[in-house]
């Protein structure tokens, strides 16, 4: 089986990866804010002093445009060639599964956190790609076939 097969196959099992990283970190950073909450604040297992809510909102919204920008990359990054289209359709995708998560959670922050992060990585690797492809405006191909901005 040649290389670049094996790199499109493991796009899937690397963006179910980059997934997890992205939550255990959420959940640590979670862990780490909780252990601030006096022990009396706690109760049932939930911190209720004011500053843990928003703290709470925040990670998440962390951990979420961390998922984004984790499986963008990853998948560009195992991606053996059409690294832009690959780019647009997982920010596509990501993006439709957001949006499911957020009508079905209500967490409308880490949507938008998840779609930043992601059109950011997206049209990073967009940029990349037009700046450097051989049809790129701003390179010119000699006559010997070297390429020069």
């Amino acid at each position: 089986m040649k290389l670049a097969t094996l790199r499109w196959m493991a796009i899937a099992p690397a963006i179910l990866l980059a997934w997890v990283a992205a939550f255990a970190i959420g959940i640590r950073l979670l862990d780490v804010a909780r252990r601030f909450c006096p022990p009396e604040a706690m109760i049932s297992g939930t911190c209720t002093v004011r500053w843990y809510a928003p703290t709470e909102m925040a990670i998440m919204a962390l951990s979420t445009a961390l998922a984004a920008l984790f499986i963008v990359g990853i998948s560009v990054w195992l991606a053996p060639s059409h690294r832009a289209l690959v780019a647009k359709l997982v920010t596509a995708g990501g993006i439709a599964y957001a949006i499911y998560f957020a009508v079905q959670t209500g967490l409308w922050l880490c949507f938008g956190t998840a779609a930043a992060a992601a059109v950011a990585t997206c049209w990073r690797v967009v940029l990349n790609e037009s700046r450097f492809s051989p049809t790129s405006s701003s390179h010119q191909t000699t006559s010997s076939g070297e390429s020069r901005p």
